[in-house]
Parts: C-alpha cells; structure tokens; sequence
C-alpha cells in the first residue's frame, strides 16, 4: 500500500472513530451554548472556534459526520441491491 493510500485510510479511519464515538468526548456537546465564547476563533478548548451561539464547531461536525457517513453506507447498500436486482433480471430473462 502506497504511503498516500495508508494516509488516506488513517484519516477516515480516525473520522470514523471519531464521529462514531462523540461520547468518547464528554467535553464536546453539540448542543451546549457558550454565550460568553460566542464566535470565539479556534483555540485549544475548541479546536474549531464556536458559531454565533456558543456552540463547538468541533462537536457539531463530529455529529452532522454520523450521519452523514451512515447516509453514504445506506445509498452504496441500496445502489448495489438495485445493480444486483437489474443484472440478476437480465441474466435471467437473456438481456444483454
């Protein structure tokens, strides 16, 4: 495996680790306002700075990532159900 490729796989896999477990991180709650840490730029207690409520920009993304990549799983399951059920249909009724 090229260095990129292992690169790569690192990234995801510690993205995935990471949205999979945001309890992991009971410092970081996606829903918990900062009212005096209001759009606060990045620093070491939030990695990625704060929105205009408060609220961890950090937390929030590892929580939109959940979903999100629990989406793409779901569309690739049913993409290739769908491919199975078309070629299967055509193998079986002599199309292509």
């Amino acid at each position: 495996m090229s260095m990129r490729k292992a690169t790569a796989a690192a990234v995801l896999g510690t993205i995935l680790a990471a949205s999979l477990c945001p309890t992991l991180f009971p410092r970081l709650s996606y829903s918990q306002q900062n009212r005096e840490h209001a759009s606060a730029r990045p620093s070491l207690r939030f990695p990625l700075g704060t929105d205009d409520l408060g609220r961890d920009r950090l937390a929030r993304l590892l929580h939109a990532s959940r979903i999100s990549l629990l989406l793409a799983a779901t569309a690739a399951a049913g993409t290739m159900a769908l491919a199975f059920l078309a070629g299967g249909a055509e193998g079986y009724f002599g199309g292509w």
